[in-house]
């Protein structure tokens, strides 16, 4: 008897019923493609979306409160360190 199935993420997957061990199985690898990912350009195209045209559409968006403090806490981070500093 042949058992057939795919080999998905380097494991076969079988079709229908299990066999037992040692029984010879025929699989079919998924396409050659399947690990490549898509250029960013490619993947705009494939979900239909293109460039901004006003970038203030999405203000007041990301969560927390428009002046929580992140910001200058920061930039407070970033400007408190010298270069020839070893904190």
């Amino acid at each position: 008897m042949t058992y057939r199935g795919v080999v998905s993420n380097g494991v076969v997957v079988l079709d229908g019923d299990k066999p037992g061990e040692g029984t010879i199985v025929e699989v079919t690898p998924v396409a050659a493609d399947f690990w490549e990912s898509p250029s960013l350009d490619e993947l705009a195209r494939a979900q239909h979306v293109g460039p901004m045209n006003d970038v203030r559409a999405i203000f007041g968006t990301w969560p927390g409160d428009e002046n929580d403090g992140f910001e200058a806490t920061i930039d407070a981070l970033r400007h408190s360190k010298t270069a020839g500093d070893q904190r």
